[in-house]
C-alpha cells in the first residue's frame, strides 16, 4: 500500500485506487452535525492513533476518516448551504480529498466533557509527538503551507504517512506536495 501517496486538486485519487484494511471506528461523531456517523480507518492509522493518543494524554476522538466521493460531495453541499457560495475554495471536490484514502483522520480534543477542535499549537505538539515515537501521522495543512497545498490551515486534519517519510517532512519542514515535487533530494540515496 502506498501510504505517501498524494491526493488533492492537481493529484486526483487514481481511479484504480484500492482500499485496503479498513476497519470500522466505534462511536464516531461528527461535531460539525451533531450526528453519530458510521465511519471506517485504515488499520495501521487507527492503531497508530491509539498509540498517539496514549503517549500525547490527550483525550482525542475521531470524526471524520474514510469517505466515499459521493460523501464529500454531500459534506460539499451541506457547507456551502450553511456558509454561501463563497466556502467553495475550501471543499475538495470528489475524487480530490485525502479522506478518500482512509489515511486522513479529523480530530477533535475532549476537555472537561466538550468537545474542542485541536488549535494550531495542538498539532504542531502531536507531529512532534508522531515523529519522536515513528507513529507516521503529519500536520498536512499548516498556515505556513497554505499557499502549496492550497488548503486553509486545518489543525484537526492529521494524516498518515510512513514514519520515514513523515521524519523527512518533519526536519525538512516541507508539505507532502513538496516531497513529492523533489522526492530525490529527499529519498536517502542507495549505492
Amino acid at each position: 500500500m502506498d501510504y505517501n501517496i498524494l491526493v488533492n486538486k492537481k493529484h486526483p485519487l487514481p481511479a484504480n485506487y484500492k482500499l485496503e484494511n479498513l476497519i470500522p471506528i466505534p462511536n464516531t461523531y461528527d461535531f460539525n452535525h451533531g450526528i453519530k456517523i458510521p465511519t471506517r480507518v485504515n488499520a495501521v492509522v487507527y492503531d497508530n492513533f491509539q498509540k498517539l493518543c496514549e503517549i500525547s494524554r490527550m483525550n482525542l476522538v475521531i470524526t471524520s476518516a474514510h469517505r466515499s466521493p459521493v460523501g464529500q460531495a454531500v459534506i460539499g453541499l451541506e457547507l456551502i448551504a450553511k456558509n454561501g457560495l463563497g466556502i467553495r475554495k475550501q471543499i475538495a471536490i470528489p475524487g480530490t480529498s485525502e479522506h478518500h484514502t482512509g489515511l486522513a483522520i479529523d480530530t477533535y480534543k475532549i476537555v472537561d466533557g466538550e468537545a474542542k477542535k485541536l488549535t494550531e499549537e495542538d498539532a504542531w505538539e502531536l507531529y512532534r509527538i508522531s515523529i519522536e515515537n515513528d507513529l507516521g501521522f503529519i500536520y498536512r495543512y499548516p498556515k505556513e503551507k497554505e499557499s502549496i497545498t492550497e488548503i486553509p490551515n486545518e489543525p484537526w486534519h492529521m494524516r498518515y504517512v510512513d514514519p520515514s517519510v513523515a521524519k523527512i517532512l518533519y526536519e525538512n519542514n516541507i508539505a507532502l506536495e513538496e516531497y513529492h515535487e523533489n522526492k530525490e533530494k529527499y529519498e536517502p540515496k542507495t549505492r
